[in-house]
């Protein structure tokens, strides 16, 4: 059962009358850190913070390899993703070594994610479905399928390998139909202190006592699992905790979809979607409701559109590398066109990058002073 829109508003103006109280975290209209003259620098929304324009993606970070981390916060670098999933918590740790310096925590913004959470919510009422009888299941599975239909979110050029996976959106999906059919109660008790915990653990291995953003759920399929009462609670106790400044969520998958959810709720700020030369069309029109409303926006996965495997010499559809070379014509590799393909676009703030090597890490950010205003 989804939380009624009035209760959504009425706990978001809770949060956002929380939120300027005077405390320690009040976020200015625009809050720098770590600036040099080579990087350049844009707004993510309401919460004040001048991120890079490329930022640091947390999938290759590890302890002991973290050099390109170092490297990229010399160059201007000022904006840290993490996540519990990435390297299986080696990720965060990688992180964490570079937190570890006192300097170090003053010249970046941190965030993280509840990876866990879509993963639990998905399998427990997979766990449910399979319990029914065979007529019952075949009616969840009626609404599944028309829902995905009717919104075409497995359009192949608004998702692979564009970065969502559909296995995602079948789980997410079966798990809001299920929810909304029979409500479990011993299911979604679940929900408030798997958040609440994942962010414990995430604060221990990345060395400090808040982030600056907190993204529920991570990889979010579907406009449903935001308005999910749990989620909204939780951030509630966490705010009140100091232990996060803002609130977001990840969409891997129906980007324009759940963004145009997101611009609903007042206790979400900022988000990390899936955005490039493949998917733009159909986000466009909801990134710029976003930039109205003075929603934060990072882009990740504008690569993986012409890169869909990090595999040297792999490429995407033929279709999206010859559109992204007439966007951005000249002699650079895919990956950094896609990146200035993305940020010409003014919602977006900020271009998550995978900086896995020292190499890749100054190739990627040299495209910065030339190429993005």
């Amino acid at each position: 059962m989804s939380l009624h829109r009035r209760d959504v508003l009425k706990l978001g103006s809770t949060l956002a009358a929380a939120a300027v109280a005077p405390n320690a975290f009040a976020a200015p209209n625009q809050e720098r850190k770590n600036q040099t003259s080579e990087m350049k620098y844009r707004r993510l929304g309401r919460t004040g913070y001048m991120v890079s324009v490329i930022v640091h993606g947390g999938v290759p970070m590890a302890p002991g390899q973290n050099d390109q981390c170092r490297l990229a916060l010399d160059m201007g670098l000022n904006y840290l993703d993490s996540a519990p999933a990435y390297g299986r918590l080696e990720g965060e740790k990688g992180f964490g070594e570079i937190v570890q310096q006192s300097s170090m925590r003053d010249k970046a913004f941190i965030t993280t994610k509840v990876s866990v959470f879509d993963m639990n919510r998905a399998s427990a009422w997979q766990a449910k479905f399979d319990e029914l009888p065979a007529s019952d299941q075949k009616k969840v599975m009626t609404k599944v399928q028309d829902r995905i239909t009717e919104r075409n979110v497995k359009d192949p050029d608004y998702l692979p390998p564009l970065g969502g996976a559909p296995s995602e959106i079948d789980g997410a999906y079966l798990s809001n139909v299920m929810e909304e059919t029979y409500g479990d109660k011993r299911i979604r008790n679940t929900y408030k202190q798997t958040i609440l915990d994942s962010l414990d653990g995430s604060l221990q291995r990345l060395q400090t006592d808040h982030v600056d953003l907190f993204f529920c759920p991570h990889g979010c399929s579907s406009p449903e699992e935001l308005q999910i009462p749990e989620i909204l609670e939780a951030f509630e106790i966490v705010k009140k905790s100091g232990k996060a400044r803002n609130f977001g969520f990840s969409a891997h998958s129906d980007p324009a979809g759940v963004l145009e959810e997101a611009l609903k709720h007042d206790i979400f700020s900022a988000a990390m979607i899936a955005y490039n030369v493949g998917n733009a069309d159909r986000v466009d029109p909801v990134l710029e409701k976003a930039r109205k409303a003075d929603f934060g926006i990072i882009a990740m996965k504008a690569a993986r559109a012409v890169h869909p495997d990090r595999r040297p010499g792999m490429k995407g559809p033929q279709h999206f590398i010859d559109r992204l070379n007439k966007l951005v014509p000249g002699d650079m590799h895919l990956a950094q066109k896609a990146y200035i393909q993305a940020l010409k676009n003014p919602a977006i703030a900020g271009c998550v990058s995978s900086l896995k090597s020292l190499d890749v890490a100054r190739d990627n950010l040299s495209i910065v002073p030339k190429n993005i205003s």
